[in-house]
């Protein structure tokens, strides 16, 4: 019959903890951090280009108001005032 010696790596707790515990750090330094783009955050970026795009449309009306030629539709500003307050009195 063999008797091992008591305090054996196998039976020592807190060495086993300790190995554990180096363990885990060499697999978290291995590890490589991973990004997700959600399909929102792809819609977001997408608004870029809309914003690049109004800041173009921007920049032709203040051109216009600047060198006088800017021409505002009457029509256009009545329709949509009526069409703000219909919204309104219908509590959208």
């Amino acid at each position: 019959m063999k008797i091992n010696p008591f305090h054996s790596s196998g039976m020592n707790p807190y060495q086993n903890q300790t190995e554990k515990q180096r363990q885990v750090e060499r697999t978290s330094v291995t590890r490589r951090d991973e990004v997700q783009i959600s399909t929102q955050a792809k819609e977001l970026q997408k608004t870029n280009n809309f914003q690049s795009e109004r800041a173009e449309k921007i920049e032709q009306l203040k051109n216009q108001v600047k060198n006088g030629t800017y021409k505002v539709d009457a029509h256009k500003v009545a329709s949509s005032l009526v069409d703000y307050y219909k919204k309104l009195s219908k509590g959208e």
